[in-house]
């Protein structure tokens, strides 16, 4: 499994395990499964500070603050919310060039909306940024093109 920095990530088959059992917590439905995913992720990614893993993070993240949004739990999502822009922050740091992670950032300002609507001249402006700087960065990456 190739890794966010495009090579062979040696933790693959922790985050392959990761996902799975993410896949596993949407499709039946036990989101504080999910929850549990994140925090072990979280646990696991503190002390060795890998970035690729810190990624497949703030993407999970994203799956879970949609769902949190879309139970109307707004305190729990701008918790992860907020977390999520602090990984993004860092992740930018060690990859200022990466398209993916420019689309994680416009995809979380698109939820930032939700949030507080009112602020959507804002969020929507910075979220079209980051989507526009992706596919200058990587005009093949499919992640950029979705969340555009």
């Amino acid at each position: 499994m190739l890794g966010l920095a495009g090579f062979i990530n040696p933790g693959s088959l922790q985050a392959q395990d990761f996902q799975s059992r993410i896949y596993r917590a949407y499709i039946e439905e036990e989101m504080h499964d999910w929850k549990k995913v994140l925090e072990e992720m979280t646990e696991r990614f503190e002390p060795t500070g890998d970035k690729v893993l810190l990624y497949e993070l703030a993407e999970a993240e994203y799956g879970y603050i949609a769902y949190c949004l879309s139970v109307k739990n707004k305190k729990e999502a701008e918790w992860w919310l907020d977390t999520a822009d602090e990984q993004i922050k860092v992740l930018l740091e060690w990859r200022e060039n990466n398209p993916r992670i420019y689309a994680l950032k416009g995809a979380l300002l698109g939820l930032r909306i939700r949030l507080k609507p009112a602020r959507v001249m804002k969020y929507g402006k910075l979220s079209a940024e980051a989507n526009e700087k992706a596919l200058e960065l990587g005009p093949n990456e499919v992640q950029a093109w979705m969340e555009k």
